[in-house]
């Protein structure tokens, strides 16, 4: 609550707050002095009326008149805060008493009390002695309440209340006149910041009313405004030449685009057609002459077969790397199970007993059947290559969902390969395993990686050197 109250109210509330605490101390302590006053003015008093009234008894101790002590006794009637009074002989005997609304045990029958007055609770109390020629012939006993004192103190609280009424009114309309003077300034330059934050206006500024330090605040806040309002200027130039130099850059990788495209054009076709007559000319010639080639000849012709295919396959694969970037997709539900089950056909028609191939239940999603059939064949055509040195290949292919996004995975039992070596997977022409353990162009994992991107997912692996693999892509559910 006090973090959400204006800077107004908190200054009155401050001076309100000092001037009755300022108020109360100050009433406090003349509520003490008055107290330790009057009980010093009492204790006098009744001293000095002892003092009288144990001079006019003097006769009456001397002759034991009671009548005449209790008669003396009876003056007190004009002092209404006087309880009860009591003249003792010399053997400290109760001789004469006097009561006024008080109780005969309020005066003792034998007097104890040494001389002078003290306060005992709510009463004063105390013992004169009478003295006749130097020697003492009695006592004279007095018992005063405090009602005076009370009331006297009743009134100083009602009049202390009314003081303190009047004090905080007079306090809270004068502050709050006065506070006008330091809360405006502050509070216009508050309005002035909402304004700005909400326009994002810089060039407004703040008004300056006085030289104090709201004054130097004001300033200061306005100096910061003209820092912004050149550095926005500095952001808009600065964005409008990047935009240029973006709009720039595109054409130039529009162009290199269209190069490239031109370029893997000609590669595929300039290229490969050499390649198959090659391929197909030394099959044909392998055939024909396979009787009649024997040692390095016979394996010469083969591996030239080999290569020629492999090249080939190469340029493929780098040919649709290259176009990648450039397909547009066309997204469409996919039955992912019916996917797999056709890419499976295409790269391993026949049964094999060694080939244990679980698929387990995969969620529908939306995407580009054609590219993702893409992703399959290269994830499960490495499952099948990588495990294919173990007695019997087990891969299985599963899925599972969670904040969104379907993650679909390959897993299987082959080689799989060192995780220090993780962050050159995905990177075209980086290969883990030697050429001579298995096959292959280095490009398959980073068509793969482009293709799941392009989908707004992600793909990843984990594996065992010699127990196997698992990888992973995950797509949006929706």
């Amino acid at each position: 609550m006090v973090q959400k109250t204006s800077i107004q109210t908190k200054i009155v509330t401050i001076i309100l707050l000092t001037s009755g605490m300022v108020l109360l101390l100050t009433f406090a302590a003349y509520f003490l002095y008055e107290y330790y006053s009057f009980k010093r003015t009492t204790v006098y008093q009744l001293s000095l009326m002892s003092r009288m009234l144990g001079a006019n008894s003097t006769d009456a101790l001397l002759t034991s008149n009671r009548e005449d002590a209790t008669h003396i006794l009876s003056s007190l009637a004009v002092e209404s805060h006087i309880m009860a009074g009591g003249i003792y002989d010399s053997a400290n005997r109760l001789f004469a008493t006097y009561y006024h609304g008080a109780s005969e045990s309020q005066l003792p029958e034998t007097l104890s009390h040494s001389p002078g007055f003290d306060v005992e609770g709510s009463l004063v109390a105390g013992a004169q002695p009478v003295m006749y020629q130097g020697r003492q012939i009695g006592s004279v006993y007095l018992v005063s309440d405090m009602k005076a004192v009370f009331d006297r103190f009743l009134l100083y609280t009602n009049i202390a209340g009314l003081i303190f009424i009047l004090a905080i009114l007079v306090a809270y309309f004068v502050s709050k006149r006065l506070q006008r003077n330091l809360t405006n300034p502050i509070l216009e330059l508050a309005e002035t910041a909402k304004l700005i934050s909400a326009n994002r206006n810089y060039s407004i500024r703040a008004v300056k009313h006085d030289y104090d330090e709201v004054g130097v605040l004001t300033d200061a806040f306005n100096q910061m405004l003209v820092r912004i309002e050149l550095q926005n200027q500095e952001i808009v130039e600065f964005t409008h030449s990047l935009e240029e130099k973006v709009k720039e850059r595109t054409m130039e990788l529009e162009s290199a685009y269209e190069e490239l495209e031109a370029f893997s054009y000609t590669v595929s076709h300039d290229l490969n057609a050499p390649l198959r007559h090659i391929e197909a000319f030394m099959s044909e010639f392998l055939e024909e002459n396979e009787s009649k080639l024997e040692g390095d000849n016979k394996k010469l012709v083969m591996n030239t077969v080999k290569y020629a295919r492999k090249m080939r396959q190469l340029i493929d694969d780098l040919l649709v790397f290259s176009q990648l970037s450039r397909k547009e997709l066309v997204k469409d539900k996919i039955v992912m199970k019916e996917l797999v089950e056709a890419v499976l056909q295409d790269i391993h028609p026949e049964p094999d007993e060694r080939v244990n191939i679980k698929i387990d239940t995969l969620p529908d999603c939306e995407g580009d059947k054609s590219t993702l059939h893409q992703v399959w064949a290269n994830l499960l055509s490495n499952a099948i290559k990588y495990s294919k040195k173990k007695d019997v290949s087990h891969i299985e292919v599963g899925s599972q969902q969670s904040n969104g996004m379907i993650t679909y995975f390959v897993k299987d039992n082959g080689a799989g390969f060192d995780m220090r070596s993780y962050n050159k997977l995905f990177n075209a022409f980086q290969r883990l395993h030697p050429q001579s353990q298995f096959d292959g162009t280095g490009v398959g994992l980073a068509i793969v990686h482009r293709i799941v991107a392009k989908h707004h997912g992600k793909v990843w692996a984990e594996s065992v050197v010699d127990e196997g693999s698992t990888f992973y892509f995950s797509l949006p559910a929706n």
